[in-house]
């Protein structure tokens, strides 16, 4: 069972998916577990159009008030949110959009935060030529998912994708049942959020 807290090992990830013929590039700001750097909004929307997945873990920002807790936008570099308003400066709860939504053209988008299902595909003008799928986490009854479950969710997600021969479909699927075993180890865990329904959700986009 892998602990809540423990921070995901990127570095193991990266070599797994290197053998496997992809290139792991993680931005952040632990670079003892694989990070290279801290990502902007120029690098963020590169990988948008450029990657074949593209993977957001961490907080979505809104109203901690409303349960089930429902997020607003995700921040990027500390200083751009993204939402359903397109882009933008975050503020708290709340953010100011102040630019388009950026296309994604990417096969796969993954948004690994609390109860991102909810409204991911509206921050975002999906676009790509072939199938196209969203990976989302539904936070169940109360709208939260601890951070940490998140981030190894995700690379097991990484890791399972990466090594799974055939259609982007086939690879989703692999994905997401390896990230939901994550979270279903955890499910019964006390540590301030239940899990109590939690999952992760693979979904193909439509036409926009």
């Amino acid at each position: 069972m892998i602990a809540w807290d423990e921070p995901a090992d990127w570095k193991g990830a990266g070599e797994a998916a290197k053998r496997n013929g992809y290139e792991l590039d993680v931005h952040g700001s632990n670079p003892e577990m694989g990070a290279t750097d801290k990502t902007g909004k120029d690098e963020f929307e590169k990988a948008l159009k450029t990657s074949d997945v593209v993977i957001y873990v961490g907080h979505g920002i809104g109203n901690s008030d409303n349960v089930p807790y429902v997020p607003t936008y995700i921040v990027i570099g500390g200083n751009t949110a993204y939402g359903s308003g397109g882009s933008g400066v975050p503020s708290g709860a709340e953010y100011y959009p102040t630019g388009p939504k950026p296309e994604v053209t990417a096969p796969v988008f993954g948004n690994f935060s609390c109860n991102s299902n909810a409204n991911t595909s509206a921050f975002f003008t999906f676009k790509s030529k072939g199938q196209q799928f969203t990976v989302t986490v539904d936070s169940g009854e109360d709208g939260y998912t601890a951070v940490g479950t998140l981030e190894n969710a995700a690379k097991a997600f990484v890791q399972a994708y990466a090594s799974t021969k055939g259609t982007t479909e086939a690879k989703v699927a692999a994905g997401t049942a390896a990230a939901n075993k994550i979270i279903e180890a955890d499910r019964n865990r006390k540590f301030g959020h239940n899990h109590v329904g939690d999952k992760v959700v693979a979904e193909p986009v439509k036409p926009q």
